[in-house]
């Protein structure tokens, strides 16, 4: 169903995915308390659509995948949460390549 809500500022079919209980990660977040980066990072999204006055695309998941890919990968999460208190290397993972991402340099006051 094409077209755009502009009371809601979401796609029609973006308003469609949340009805059929599709969340954003920030969404997932607050219901599992996990970290959203790691959700946009790690879990495959089921579906994008166009959201906010910018139309702006925003990934929409479905909340027992999510559930299953942390029953499966509960180490990788846990590897991700070390890594951001210690402030060392953060991991994204793509496809079968993984690159390191250096953590921001602080500024000199």
């Amino acid at each position: 169903m094409a077209g755009y809500n502009y009371r809601t500022w979401k796609s029609n079919n973006a308003e469609v995915a949340e009805a059929n209980g599709l969340l954003i990660a920030t969404q997932v977040f607050k219901r599992l308390k996990i970290d959203s980066r790691f959700i946009l990072d790690h879990v495959r999204y089921e579906e994008k659509h166009h959201t906010s006055s910018m139309y702006n695309m925003t990934k929409y998941y479905d909340i027992e995948v999510v559930r299953d890919f942390l029953k499966k990968n509960n180490d990788l999460y846990q590897q991700y949460l070390h890594s951001k208190k210690d402030g060392g290397f953060a991991k994204k993972k793509f496809a079968k390549t993984t690159f390191l991402i250096l953590p921001k340099k602080k500024r000199k006051s």
